[in-house]
């Protein structure tokens, strides 16, 4: 079977609530129909579908990526100073992290530490 060139890094799944439609075991099958190795659901505010996703991936041979959009972005003023974009972006990987339950932030050497990424 030919690997596909262009894999999904952005698809919302019916368990964003408000943007997504897709159902887990569709976008599963449509990966595999493509021959895509590896698609990403990417909902908004949750992770409620990623052991589903992970259950139909795994059985279809397919390479399961997650990613939740779950705001919480830092605060951009900091005693009174305006905080740099680098330093807002580790804040909000930061807290990300802590909420997905990554526990990235406690790890120096995990490869979502802020630096690690770019």
């Amino acid at each position: 079977m030919a690997i596909a060139d262009f894999i999904h890094l952005k698809v919302r799944s019916a368990y964003s609530l408000t943007e997504g439609a897709n159902k887990v075991d569709k976008i599963v099958s449509l990966a595999k129909e493509a021959s895509m190795p590896a698609v990403a659901i990417t909902d908004r505010g949750n992770l409620f579908g990623a052991l589903e996703f992970s259950q139909y991936a795994a059985g279809g041979g397919i390479q399961r990526l997650f990613h939740a959009g779950l705001g919480g972005r830092g605060p951009h003023v900091v005693d009174g100073r305006s905080r740099s974009k680098q330093q807002r972006h580790k804040t909000k990987r930061k807290h990300d992290c802590d909420v997905a339950g990554l526990g990235a932030a406690e790890s120096p050497d995990h490869p979502l530490q802020a630096g690690a990424l770019g």
